[in-house]
């Protein structure tokens, strides 16, 4: 059975990032509130399997005052148990289309690679800090919740 997830929007690692990030006050209390308001709603929400590695590394390693790793652990354990999380994966086929799209759309290769994702599964809003990029993909909708 194919499911359609059209209504579903993919969180961006700078969500995730910024949700543990009080360096950025106004940034770090909206990503918070966004973040852990899906965990109590009825809501699905998506992440990508990417993002998540991505939070990882960031929030262990490179913010001014990094998480600790079994924080960070918790909190993805967390994630890909909510039954309020569509957890998104690639494969292959889905490496092939990254690079076409970064190719084409000359977007980072990385965020080429979760838009594919998000194709791959039918999800086509993201929200993310990084519209820059995202927004050179036609068949995303960004929405920036920091704007």
């Amino acid at each position: 059975m194919t499911e359609s997830f059209n209504d579903l929007i993919l969180l961006d690692t700078n969500i995730l990032v910024y949700a543990f990030d009080s360096s950025e006050e106004e940034k770090h209390t909206i990503a918070r509130g966004l973040l852990f308001g899906f965990f109590s709603k009825e809501q699905m929400t998506a992440v990508s399997i990417q993002s998540l590695s991505e939070f990882f590394t960031i929030a262990t390693k490179k913010l001014p005052k990094p998480i600790d790793k079994q924080e960070a652990q918790q909190l993805i354990n967390n994630i890909i148990d909510s039954k309020n999380f569509k957890i998104l994966k690639s494969n292959e086929k889905t490496i092939i289309s990254a690079i076409e799209t970064h190719i084409k759309y000359d977007s980072s290769y990385w965020d080429s690679l979760i838009a594919e994702t998000m194709r791959d599964n039918k999800v086509f809003t993201i929200m993310t800090e990084n519209e820059k990029d995202f927004k050179k993909i036609p068949w995303l909708t960004v929405i920036n919740p920091f704007r």
